[in-house]
């Protein structure tokens, strides 16, 4: 299996399953002489995490341990930063079979390379544990040398709608998304989304949603036209994010519903001259290129298709059609814990392009 590396300038590489003894991320490309706030890297990694009615009973305690790079002040002191996260709650005997999990990575994978992952092994989504591990430490970089907040909020439960980012004007109030149990903007849905995903928990089933991020502060002039522009360089990261979908920038497929003239971004000169725009409906992005507007992009997440209702496939090993009824720890409702995911791979991206345009003056 090749490596599991992404980045330019800031690189990092992940080895690692769902049910191995640790997950292991080196990085390379940090601030060194940074100082890590401890105590919000652990308030990062506790959004992420299972245990709750509508998540996984697995809990873990997703600490990261740094074994290089940063000393005991938390001060990033070379260039090669080694995290790891210990797995403690495993149960490899749920996930031992010969019989392929629909809509699982388990039949793709024994094509590719002859086994069936444990619990979903290399294509878990455990292993974006330590992703917001290093979105939390690039998170607190891009806030206090760029002035870039990253936010994100559960968009859409089946046909429940939260509010949608308004990014003309103060983001601000959007800080407290990030200390609420249920991230979504509109806390009077809350009831309602809850109840629908509780139903389909007792139904044995699960539900999907779409995620929506918003950067603001990302400065005019960041990315490249066509192979490193912002759209497609962040989408690379959010498809690397297991169940991830689909991807939209601004409007993106309502696009369909208008005319140009309904829908175009007019420019206009500020009261300090500066350039700004009377909608945002390209998302911040235009040519690839940021514009100095919050960049603003939603992630649809497909339901978690670990289910225990029963299923048809077929077992590998015996060659025969058979039926499946999954056993394990599962989420009915994963998109809630993938909100800081999604925040994660926003800061990683941005902070990789931010450095290549400093890199080339």
């Amino acid at each position: 299996m090749i490596d599991n590396k992404f980045g330019s300038n800031l690189i990092f590489s992940l080895t690692g399953e769902s049910h191995s003894p640790v997950l292991d991320m080196k990085i390379y490309g940090l601030e060194k002489g940074f100082k890590i706030d401890y105590e919000a890297l652990l308030c990062e990694m506790k959004r992420r995490q299972g245990g709750d009615i509508i998540s996984t009973p697995r809990k873990e305690d997703d600490i990261p341990i740094f074994k290089r790079g940063v000393d005991e002040n938390y001060v990033i002191n070379d260039d090669m930063v080694n995290i790891i996260i210990e797995n403690n709650n495993v149960r490899k005997k749920d996930y031992e079979t010969s019989v392929v999990r629909p809509s699982h990575a388990d039949y793709s994978s024994f094509v590719k390379y002859g086994k069936i992952s444990t619990g979903g092994g290399k294509f878990s989504g455990r292993l974006t544990a330590p992703v917001v591990a290093l979105g939390g430490i690039v998170k607190q970089i891009l806030k206090k040398n760029y002035g870039i907040d990253i936010y994100a909020h559960i968009k859409q439960v089946g046909d429940i709608k939260d509010e949608i980012f308004d990014s003309l004007n103060d983001t601000d109030r959007y800080d407290e998304i990030r200390e609420k149990d249920f991230p979504i903007i509109d806390d009077t849905k809350k009831e309602s989304m809850y109840q629908y995903i509780l139903d389909a928990k007792k139904d044995g089933d699960s539900v999907s949603g779409i995620i929506e991020c918003m950067a603001v502060g990302v400065k005019a002039g960041v990315g490249e036209p066509l192979y490193h522009s912002i759209e497609s360089y962040l989408s690379h990261l959010m498809f690397s994010i297991p169940s991830v979908k689909g991807i939209e920038f601004g409007l993106g497929f309502d696009f369909v519903g208008y005319r140009a003239s309904e829908v175009n971004d007019e420019f206009y000169y500020d009261e300090n001259g500066e350039v700004r725009l009377r909608t945002n409906n390209n998302g911040g992005v235009l040519g690839g290129i940021s514009v100095g507007m919050p960049i603003v992009f939603s992630t649809v997440i497909k339901p978690t298709p670990s289910i225990s209702k029963v299923q048809n496939t077929i077992n590998i090993e015996t060659k025969t059609n058979e039926q499946i009824e999954i056993k394990g720890r599962h989420d009915p409702f994963i998109v809630k814990r993938a909100v800081v995911v999604v925040e994660s791979m926003c800061a990683i991206g941005l902070y990789d392009l931010l450095l290549e345009e400093e890199k080339n003056g």
